[in-house]
């Protein structure tokens, strides 16, 4: 059962041991009646902040999509750990790999710039790194000084070149293009 994509029903909410008032997750129940536990931060989002938010936004009633990643027990009972990482995971590698499919330009935000790389944000909650080596120019010499103009903050127009999983993580590379 342990990787299995499945539909499940919040039954509940789940509060702290150390701070009994402050949830922590959900209970759900999945198809076949086992119970699970969702925790805060195996919820969608990116930041805390966010994963609290989808958090409040789940009441008992409410449908989410979950992995089962472990067994454990709930008041006694075989039960299990849930996550949506993967599902989100599943999701952002299926938009990845449309936009490398499409072929399309896409302007992204570069997030951050490193000796030789930079991360660009793109759309659908994506980010990807656009290489030196993968910059606009004609000769290895153009390509880095038009790379040693990259700032964090600036639009680059990219293409998706490749979409590979390492290690149960994402990697997006980009290629420049001229806008």
């Amino acid at each position: 059962m342990i990787g299995i994509n499945i539909k499940a029903t919040v039954i509940g909410k789940t509060f702290s041991k150390v701070n009994p008032s402050q949830e922590n997750g959900v209970l759900v129940e999945l198809a076949d009646g086992m119970k699970g536990f969702l925790h805060v931060s195996r919820m969608l989002g990116r930041t805390p902040e966010d994963r609290a938010s989808t958090l409040n936004d789940l009441t008992v009633g409410s449908q989410v999509e979950v992995d089962v990643v472990s067994e454990t027990t709930i008041d006694d009972a075989p039960a299990v750990r849930v996550s949506q990482w993967t599902v989100l995971r599943r999701a952002r590698k299926q938009a990845a790999e449309n936009l490398m499919n499409l072929n399309r330009i896409i302007k992204g935000k570069v997030a951050r710039v490193s000796d030789n790389f930079a991360i660009i944000e793109l759309p659908d909650d994506l980010q990807g790194l656009l290489h030196v080596s993968r910059v606009v120019g004609d000769s290895e010499e153009e390509r880095s000084a038009r790379f040693a103009t990259i700032c964090a903050g600036e639009d680059r127009h990219v293409k998706v070149s490749e979409v590979i999983e390492v290690q149960g993580r994402l990697r997006v590379r980009l290629e420049e293009v001229g806008a």
